[in-house]
């Protein structure tokens, strides 16, 4: 019984170790923390590597149409996406996404990649002496 009012009265007199979160200042996230999925349309090719990679669907590419779409509530956060695209357009960002009571689906819809000409077959030429 002693013993426990000795723990009671240091911890009530002690530093708190917790937060008052919504009191408190909102603390910075850790260095490795994956918070959300940032997309640069400027350097995407739409080869939807991304979207095949994905195990939980969350992104769609449609190239004929130039969009490029993430569903945030079925992203899992697993960070294939990024390690995938080949042109380092989608990277992980350590800032949390915001909550939403409504259906998120990040839209991002850019120009078409027009088709390029077929490349013309080499000529093979016989030189026979």
């Amino acid at each position: 019984m002693a013993n426990m009012f000795q723990l009671v009265t240091r911890n009530f007199f002690n530093k708190k170790l917790t937060r008052a979160f919504p009191a408190g200042p909102e603390r910075a996230p850790y260095e490795r923390t994956k918070g959300r999925i940032v997309f640069n349309e400027k350097t995407c090719i739409l080869c939807s590597i991304c979207a095949k990679r994905c195990p939980s669907d969350a992104i769609t590419v449609d190239r004929a149409t130039g969009k490029w779409e993430l569903d945030a509530f079925r992203c899992i956060l697993c960070n294939e996406c990024v390690v995938s695209c080949p042109k380092k357009s989608i990277t992980m960002s350590t800032e949390r996404r915001n909550g939403s009571e409504t259906k998120v689906v990040e839209t991002f819809q850019m120009e078409p990649p027009k088709p390029q000409p077929p490349k013309p077959a080499p000529t093979i030429s016989s030189d026979s002496k």
